[in-house]
């Protein structure tokens, strides 16, 4: 049962953990101490560790995607492909019909010819990016990492902010692993030997892998 005595550090927003391995309870009475590990965090395993780096290639590549997407290039690109498909006999044909839909004033004909036309078009050119939600797109990476990983997007996030300090200094690893201070008073990162191990030979590569998302 735990220490009524203790209470546990609540952690901060998601997505911006600040307390993302281990908290510090602290005794109101006492400046003793106890560290309380959530238990939903994965372990730093070589296995999750190789699903967190195909996770951030992931990311990397569909960033990517997102940039090329969103740039001006590519909406000139489709503005000047949309062109050319009017050239295509299938869309010169829905063209008419168009034509034909509006004399008649025949609304559901001109809907379904438009529709057609548009989709015609898509297969020709892609999805017209001016046309795009970008606030969704731009949401795409990250979830693109997650599903390479195997992870749920709370997952993904956590490991990020766990490998992110470890990294930044070479503490040395001992008995009981290493532990980092963190953002606030008596929030730490806690890592058990294994989970030292596994991660300090990799730490070059996965800085890289996590720069090149900024």
């Amino acid at each position: 049962m735990a220490d009524p005595r203790t209470r546990r550090v609540p952690c901060a927003r998601f997505l911006g953990f600040v307390g993302s391995l281990a908290l510090l309870a602290l005794a109101p009475s006492t400046a003793a101490a106890h560290v309380v590990a959530d238990s939903t965090l994965l372990p730093l395993t070589p296995a999750v560790l190789d699903r967190f780096d195909r996770a951030l290639a992931a990311e990397a590549a569909e960033r990517r995607e997102v940039a090329r997407l969103l740039s001006p290039a590519a909406r000139d690109t489709w503005i000047r492909c949309q062109m050319r498909s009017y050239q295509d006999p299938e869309v010169m044909k829905l063209i008419q019909q168009q034509s034909t839909a509006v004399e008649r004033q025949d609304m559901a004909a001109l809907q379904r010819v438009q529709q057609a036309m548009m989709a015609a078009i898509e297969t020709k050119c892609g999805k017209n990016p001016a046309a795009m939600n970008e606030s969704r797109v731009r949401e795409r990476p990250p979830t693109a990492g997650a599903a390479a990983g195997g992870f749920d997007a709370r997952q993904y996030a956590m490991l990020k902010e766990r490998v992110t300090p470890f990294c930044a200094v070479a503490a040395p690893i001992g008995s009981d692993g290493v532990r980092l201070p963190g953002q606030g008073t008596n929030v730490y990162w806690v890592y058990s030997p294994a989970e030292a191990q596994a991660l300090r030979p990799r730490c070059a590569a996965l800085q890289k892998a996590l720069a090149a998302l900024d």
